[in-house]
């Protein structure tokens, strides 16, 4: 996937999650310095504005920043950062909220959707986890929360390979400690926050089938990868992420990506 691509689909993805303009997270701006250009360049030109805060994407040149003595949504600041030969795109770090509709049918709650489209003659055939090669199925879910203990969801966690649980160390290299089964990007932490929301979507997608308790999700057995987030600069992280264990766990430990 070309880089100009990649980014389009973060973009997309943090407009999915948005629901209205709101304040950006204490003045912070996500800015894509062109490929021309260097960090220290941006620093060097824009230090009396901006506060470097942490790279976001480095193979796409993502960086968040702070906006030092600016008001929130400073047009001016916005398009004087667009104007600089430095910058390919700048936009606000904004907070998120879930868009949802709740009708209100008097049976809502027990509507269910899983015979009208089919899935018990989808299951005669496979209830998934595993691709025709063989290979596992890992789906990484990015929500605002979820319970990780929960019976039906907890054995169809993703479990990262080259993590030992709770021993305080980066084991894998990956910059993040115990991630276990994912990352919390919201409070950055291993630790999850239960949700309203999140809970549900990742039982739509692979809560535990045939098993006598709860619901049952599309795929029976296949693995999620948790992703809380926060904010857009969440969203960005969090797919790099993902990117970032797909390489890592596609090539032996001490070796170089496999192609």
């Amino acid at each position: 996937m070309k880089k100009r691509d990649l980014l389009s689909l973060y973009l997309s993805v943090a407009i999915l999650f948005a629901i209205n303009p709101l304040s950006a997270q204490d003045s912070q701006l996500i800015v894509r310095l062109k490929s021309s250009a260097t960090l220290a360049d941006f620093s060097k030109q824009f230090s009396t504005v901006f506060r470097f805060e942490k790279t976001l994407v480095a193979s796409l040149q993502v960086h968040l920043f702070e906006a030092l003595q600016a008001k929130t949504q400073d047009t001016t600041l916005l398009n004087t950062l667009k104007r600089s030969k430095l910058v390919e795109e700048a936009f606000w770090n904004e907070p998120l909220e879930q868009r949802f509709t709740t009708p209100d049918d008097q049976q809502y709650d027990e509507q269910w959707a899983l015979e009208k489209i089919g899935m018990p003659r989808v299951w005669d055939i496979t209830t998934g986890g595993t691709t025709a090669n063989g290979d596992k199925i890992v789906v990484a879910i990015l929500d605002s929360g979820f319970g990780i203990t929960h019976p039906d969801i907890a054995p169809n966690l993703w479990r990262n390979p080259r993590e030992i649980p709770g021993n305080g160390i980066d084991d894998d290299g990956n910059g993040y400690i115990d991630d276990l089964v994912g990352w919390n990007f919201a409070n950055n932490s291993s630790n999850f926050v239960p949700d309203s929301h999140g809970l549900p979507v990742a039982g739509i997608v692979g809560s535990v089938g045939n098993n006598r308790i709860g619901v049952s999700g599309i795929n029976w057995q296949v693995q999620m990868m948790l992703l809380q987030y926060r904010d857009v600069a969440d969203i960005f992280e969090a797919y790099n992420y993902v990117t970032t264990m797909r390489k890592n766990t596609t090539k032996p430990r001490g070796q170089k990506e496999l192609s």
